[in-house]
């Protein structure tokens, strides 16, 4: 039985393989991938990431994938910073803490209340999936957005395919039944 490959395991190993080729080679490469797979590579949500060359194959830094993606507020920062946990770091599941000390490593401002925000971006913009344990997870919305951006256009689109609706609080719910069942 073979084992199943992570996404980062699978983008290590094509690294390693297109690292020996020539760039018209793996053009090709591309070109039949896009092909057998139909896709349209200039369709794909995410936008390239960066015309600089990759020095020695590093990775691009948490600070330059705020910069390309923008996010407008917060809640858009905090999804920009679980995608790239999530994606370049290899952390599915994190805390509030983690978000902190990314931010921190992205040299950007301060979050004022980070365990607001992180619920705010879970509760309230489905940004997140709270995983229990006080950990949380990129959610499919939050990556749809962060693929979407800077695009502001593309993320109107991308959160309308993905609404989000909030969860009810069970005594809010019964207090609004009995308030109306009284009537």
């Amino acid at each position: 039985m073979i084992k199943k490959m992570t996404e980062i395991e699978a983008l290590k190993e094509i690294d390693r393989i297109l690292s020996n080729l020539q760039e018209e080679e793996i053009s090709r490469i591309f070109e039949w991938i896009s092909s057998k797979y139909k896709i349209n590579l200039q369709k794909i949500g995410s936008p390239v990431i960066s015309d600089r060359p990759l020095e020695n194959n590093s990775p691009l830094s948490v600070k330059e994938f705020i910069t390309l993606k923008k996010p407008e507020n917060f809640y858009e920062r905090i999804a920009c910073l679980a995608y790239y946990l999530e994606k370049y770091k290899g952390i599915e599941n994190f805390k509030t803490a983690d978000i902190t000390k990314i931010n921190q490593e992205a040299r950007l401002d301060r979050l004022p209340n980070p365990a607001l925000y992180v619920s705010d971006a879970t509760i309230s913009y489905g940004y997140l999936s709270s995983i229990g344990g006080g950990k949380k997870a990129l959610s499919i919305r939050g990556e749809v957005l962060v693929n979407a951006l800077p695009d502001r256009d593309k993320v109107i689109n991308a959160l309308l395919e993905h609404p989000f609706k909030r969860k009810i609080k069970k005594s809010i719910k019964r207090f609004s039944e009995s308030s109306i069942n009284n009537q």
